[in-house]
Parts: C-alpha cells; sequence; structure tokens
C-alpha cells in the first residue's frame, strides 16, 4: 500500500482543508429556506387580501346597481323614453351628477339602439370622446324586461375602464309589467377603487392588458373578476367575459423583505466561497489529476485518428497508482481488439460484398418501394389497391415457328436480348416490369407509386418497343411481329409467400389487357376505350383510330383503338416537329 499514492487518499485531503469554505455557504442556504417559509405565509396572507378586496368589489358592484334600479323607480324616466319628458337627463341626472358620481349615461331602445349618450366632466354634460361612442354604439345591449333582471360589469374604453350597470326602465306604478328600454350608468373605475377599496395595507393600481396573458376558466356562474393570487392580482373581465386588465395589490412587509434580502446576500457571500473552493480544487487537481487525465485524452484521440497503426500507450514515466493501472487495462484492451480485427475483417468486407449483391439482386426483382417494407425471414402479405394503373403485354406474333428453326439456345439468347431492350427503356417512362411468361412480356405503370401520366408513358414505352422490334428484326436478319395490348383501370398487387418473392398483380384489368394482346393486330398497339379516354397528349391520341367492338370473352364486347403502323406513327411526330 506504501508503494502506491492513492488518487482517493490525495483528494479526500485536499477536500478537508477547504471544508472551511463551506461554513458560509450552509449559512446562507439556512436563511433562504427560513426567507422561502416567511414568503409561502405571505403568500397565504396575500391571497387572503385577494379574497377580501373580490369579496369587497362584488359586493359594492351589487349594490351600485341595486342604487340606480331604486333610483330610476320613477314615472319621470317613463316619460323620458316616451318623449314626454326630454329634459329628464339635465334637470334630474344633472342636478343629482355629484352624488351619483357618475361619467356617463346611455339610455337605450327595446330594439337596442342608442336613445342618447351624456357625458359628464366636472359634473357638467360634456362632448362624450369618439372613442366611448364608438364602444357604446358596437355594444350588444340587453333589453331588460325584468326589475331582477338588472346586470353589471366592466366596459373598456381604450384606456380607461369603467363600471357599468344597466337596469330596466320600469315602474311600480303600473306593477312593472312594461320595459320601457335600458339605461347604462358608467363610473370610471379609478373613482369606485378610491371610494369602496381604501385602505392602508394596499396600494392599488388598476393596469390595462392588451393581450390575454392569463387563462379565464368558463364558469357557468358569471364573475367580473379571476384571483391571481401568486401575482397579488386579480384579474378585470369585461361585462362579457373578456380580460381587460388586472387591479395589482402593492404592499410591503418588512420581514419577508429582510428574509429575501438576508438570504440573497448570504447566497452570493456562498457562492462567491464555492467558487473560491472549485478555483482552489481546480488549481491542486490540475496538478495531481487533471494534467495527466488530458494527456491520456490526448494519446486517445492520436490512436483514434489512426485505426490502421495502432499505438499502445507508454507507461514508462507514469507513477504506479490508478492512473497506471487504467493505461495498462487500455493497452489490454487494445492487443484485443487488434486480434479481434485480423480474424474478422475479412469477413466483415465478405458480408458487406454479399449484403450489396443480394441488395441488387432484389432491387431487379421486386420495386423498391416493396423492398422497404418486406420483413425478411417472416410470412409476407403484402397487398395494395392501385385506383388507376395501366398494364402493358406484349406477344411475338411467329414465337413457335420461331422456335422451330432456332436451336434451345439460339432461342434463349435472341428472347434474352430482345427483351432485355425493354428492361432498358422501363425507368425512362416509368414502366414497372412485372414478368415474363414464356415469350409474352408483361409491365404496368402507375404503381407502386402514382403517375398521372400513365397511360401516356406507357404508349410511349409501346412505340418504342415497336421500333425496337422492326430494329431488332433487321439487326439479326428474323422475322419477328409482336402484338400489343393495352388497358387501364384498377389493380391489386402485392407480393405473396416465403419462397422466390415476385411482385404480381390481378384483376380484372389484367385479363383485359391480356386479350387485348391476343385479339390484337402485329406491330400494332390495341388499346381500351377506358384507355384512350385517358390519354393527355393530343398527339398520342391522333395516332389511335377506332377499330370497334370485338368479343374477348364469352359474351364480354369491349371497344378498342389500334394504332397506325410505326411507319406512320414516325411521320406524325416528324410532321410535328417540323
Amino acid at each position: 500500500m506504501n508503494k502506491y499514492q492513492s488518487l482517493k487518499r490525495k483528494i479526500l485531503w485536499l477536500l478537508i482543508r477547504n471544508l472551511f469554505i463551506i461554513q458560509p455557504i450552509i449559512f446562507g442556504l439556512l436563511f433562504v429556506v427560513l426567507g422561502f417559509y416567511a414568503f409561502f405565509l405571505d403568500r397565504n396572507e396575500l391571497k387572503k387580501d385577494v379574497e377580501i378586496v373580490e369579496n369587497v368589489f362584488k359586493k359594492n358592484l351589487n349594490e351600485k346597481a341595486m342604487f340606480y334600479v331604486n333610483w330610476i323607480d320613477y314615472e319621470s324616466p317613463i316619460l323620458y323614453m316616451s318623449g314626454k319628458y326630454p329634459d329628464y337627463v339635465v334637470k334630474e341626472i344633472g342636478s343629482s351628477i355629484y352624488y351619483m358620481d357618475l361619467d356617463f349615461f346611455v339610455s337605450v331602445y327595446p330594439n337596442g339602439k342608442v336613445k342618447e349618450l351624456f357625458y359628464f366632466e366636472n359634473f357638467k354634460i360634456a362632448q362624450p370622446p369618439k372613442e366611448l361612442v364608438d364602444v357604446i354604439s358596437s355594444m350588444k345591449i340587453p333589453y331588460i324586461r325584468k326589475r331582477e333582471d338588472y346586470q353589471y360589469g366592466l366596459l373598456r374604453v381604450r384606456d380607461d375602464i369603467y363600471i357599468i350597470s344597466m337596469v330596466g326602465s320600469l315602474w311600480f306604478g303600473d306593477g312593472y309589467k312594461n320595459s320601457y328600454g335600458t339605461f347604462i350608468f358608467g363610473q370610471n373605475i379609478k373613482k369606485f377603487l378610491e371610494k369602496y377599496i381604501n385602505h392602508p395595507k394596499w396600494d392599488v393600481e388598476v393596469k390595462l392588458t392588451l393581450e390575454n396573458k392569463y387563462k379565464i376558466s368558463e364558469r357557468k356562474s358569471y364573475s367580473l373578476i379571476s384571483p391571481l393570487y401568486q401575482e397579488g392580482k386579480f384579474l378585470l373581465k369585461s361585462w362579457d367575459g373578456h380580460p381587460i386588465g388586472y387591479i395589482v395589490l402593492k404592499r410591503f412587509n418588512f420581514f419577508i423583505n429582510f428574509f429575501l434580502w438576508g438570504s440573497l446576500v448570504f447566497m452570493i457571500i456562498g457562492g462567491a466561497g464555492v467558487l473560491f473552493t472549485f478555483f482552489l480544487l481546480q488549481r491542486t487537481l490540475d496538478q495531481a489529476l487533471v494534467f495527466r487525465l488530458r494527456k491520456f485524452n490526448e494519446e486517445i484521440k492520436k490512436i483514434k485518428s489512426n485505426l490502421d497503426e495502432i499505438r499502445f500507450l507508454p507507461l514508462e514515466d507514469e507513477e504506479k497508482d490508478e492512473i497506471y493501472q487504467l493505461k495498462s487495462e487500455f493497452n489490454e484492451l487494445l492487443n484485443n481488439i487488434v486480434e479481434y480485427n485480423s480474424i474478422h475483417y475479412t469477413m466483415i468486407e465478405m458480408l458487406k460484398l454479399e449484403e450489396e449483391r443480394s441488395k441488387k439482386l432484389l432491387e431487379n426483382i421486386l420495386p423498391k418501394k416493396i423492398i422497404s417494407i418486406i420483413d425478411y425471414g417472416k410470412q409476407n402479405l403484402i397487398a395494395e389497391e392501385y385506383p388507376e394503373a395501366t398494364i402493358f403485354f406484349c406477344d411475338i406474333v411467329n414465337y413457335t415457328k420461331l422456335s422451330k428453326k432456332l436451336t434451345a439456345e439460339e432461342l434463349v439468347r435472341y428472347l434474352n436480348d430482345f427483351y432485355t431492350e425493354f428492361d432498358l427503356i422501363l425507368e425512362k417512362y416509368k414502366v414497372e416490369k412485372i414478368k415474363t411468361i414464356g415469350d409474352c412480356y408483361m409491365a404496368a405503370t402507375g404503381l407502386p407509386d402514382y403517375d398521372e401520366k400513365h397511360i401516356d408513358n406507357m404508349i410511349y414505352f409501346a412505340i418504342e418497343v415497336l421500333e425496337i422490334t422492326e430494329r431488332f428484326s433487321k439487326k439479326n436478319n428474323i422475322d419477328l411481329k409482336v402484338r400489343i395490348g393495352i388497358h387501364s383501370g384498377k389493380v391489386i398487387g402485392g407480393v405473396i409467400g416465403l419462397k422466390k418473392y415476385i411482385f404480381d398483380i390481378w384483376g380484372e384489368v389484367v385479363n383485359i389487357a391480356s386479350r387485348l394482346e391476343s385479339y390484337g393486330v402485329e406491330n400494332h398497339i390495341q388499346l381500351s376505350q377506358f384507355s384512350y379516354e385517358l390519354i393527355k397528349d393530343p398527339i398520342l391520341k391522333s395516332l389511335f383510330h377506332k377499330r370497334g367492338k370485338i368479343i374477348i370473352k364469352k359474351e364480354l364486347e369491349i371497344i378498342t383503338y389500334l394504332s397506325k403502323s410505326l411507319h406512320e406513327i414516325n411521320s406524325v411526330f416528324e410532321s410535328k416537329i417540323s
């Protein structure tokens, strides 16, 4: 044990030497805890204060509305609304404006139309602000039919908030049977707060909000305010429920502030102690540990930068401690990696080559989209419906006669060379090869990925197949002729089974396309009326003429269109180009 200098013992000794610096941190944390506890108590007290203010606010709003209800319970408001007492506002409301402390008064007919709007300034009738007129005009003022249906709420007019009371124009003299309209009494909220919410503990301030910063929970019972205890505020909502501002309760608590500021001071002192401790530890650990670990890391980076030539870590100048032991084990690990790589490197390369070969082979058999969803080694039932695709069948007309003249090897070579030229133009026209059945070549467009020009692309492909046939016949000096059948519609495609994957398609469209090829004309393209009507290019349409009805299956008749000869087709294209 004396032989090795333990890093653990060295670091423990450094921590003990600097422990006295932690003491201010402990005291600071203690004050923080006490401060937050006091803060929690103050939050509860603040919650109670907000509830008190809320109750006072609601109570006085209701009492003020009731005051207006009782104040107009005479015949004179009825006469005013009927047009028989036009000076009602000037004589009665104007003379009582000092006691009512109003800012504006509005009279509204039962149909919601404003009769008159009066604005009071310094207890006298004045010109109402345009903003107030616009807001009142845009309000959907309720028609109050019963005395007890009075309403009160808040109304925001630009930078001001008003307490409004809406009461019905009713009279006890007729038993409150008839309502002659609605009166709206408005008072600035600041006047209301000065009069009703006045407490030496609170410094009340009204602020406007221009955005819906606070969520208002939808409640069945209507509320003018929504408390926000955590901020010492409560939210003000307009008479129709939208947030328009909030009332702030400013309070000063010496006990809370003492603990908060005291906690902050002790946190700063404790934080400074922590920083100083970290500085000392950094200086000492740099010499004892960090410098050696940094050197160790640089040596590992050199090894990573050149993995083809792995070098072992030097151990000659190292102290025999934990780092020395770590380097020794790392060297042993490197040695095992070198041996493992030498054994398995060739195998990995071979596997990569085999994987690439398998991938390319599979891409020649299946569409890429189908390959991406195959789960190898498991039962694969991949099926998809393609609502609009075009099916192509091509068959060699004199194949039987040709097979008698040629040897088996020559026949297969001719077929391979011939259909290979088909394969070379598949991508050019977005055509998907399905399979070859004997001397028959089957392909499709519009699947597995949809192609809006599937019929046009297939016809261009078929025309080039005719060109390939003519060129192949001349080159090999053989009489080679083909029939081509094309039909479009809905098909089902998919992969079935575990062995020898093949992407195939099924449906009545496939059968009809095959019959169109069988009943076709050599070195011509025969397509169904449905496919003909799908052709978008007018030049392509001009290449076909109506052949008429043919019976392709028992009593199934189908109208077909037959292409011009290859020579005529080329003449059409040349004339269009010129």
